[in-house]
């Protein structure tokens, strides 16, 4: 089976989510659809943001929470449904560097294993992920490595894949490949 890999980049609060959600329940024509959820609580404000966000998602979804093995979420959600949602590639960067951030050959080889995971189109695949290109260098070290990790990552996905939109302010424009938006 083959499937679209559509990568949606956007600013904080720029529709990025709700528009991959009205992706994948056209996509997934009314069959469950994974979604794969990279956020982890670490404090009260997050929780109650996971759980505002799992009450949007409606009962065509089942979710996956997994904040650093995605390409494991991703053959696990496609067991299971041919349309997946990855929310989000900003946190998971994050996680890794969080969690692995000492070596660097496991943020590495996390990342290469995921990128030879999404390659195999198992089925369609929507990642999320905030645009990091645009804004200023930032003052401290680990700052600017995030920045870098997360803006290479999103060229490599843009690259490989069959879309990509961007977000603004709640309008989705496309960059690449035929999206019906």
């Amino acid at each position: 089976m083959s499937g679209t890999l559509t990568l949606i980049l956007g600013g904080i609060k720029s529709g990025k989510s709700r528009h991959a959600l009205e992706l994948a329940r056209e996509r997934g024509a009314g069959h469950p659809v994974g979604f794969i959820a990279t956020a982890e609580a670490f404090d009260e404000e997050m929780k109650i943001r996971i759980r505002k966000h799992r009450e949007e998602r409606e009962a065509l979804f089942f979710t996956i929470e997994e904040p650093l093995h995605l390409s494991r979420a991703i053959a696990e959600g496609w067991a299971k449904s041919p349309c997946l949602v990855v929310d989000c590639l900003t946190l998971w960067v994050n996680n890794l560097l969080f969690h692995l951030e000492p070596t660097p050959q496991k943020i590495r080889d996390e990342r290469n294993t995921f990128l030879g995971m999404m390659n195999q189109k198992k089925g369609d695949l929507i990642l999320v992920s905030n645009e990091v290109g645009s804004g200023l260098v930032p003052e401290n070290a680990l700052t600017r490595r995030y920045m870098d990790e997360l803006g290479n990552l999103n060229q490599a996905v843009a690259r490989a894949s069959d879309e990509v939109i961007i977000m603004i302010a709640g309008i989705p424009r496309r960059l690449k490949g035929s999206v019906h938006v």
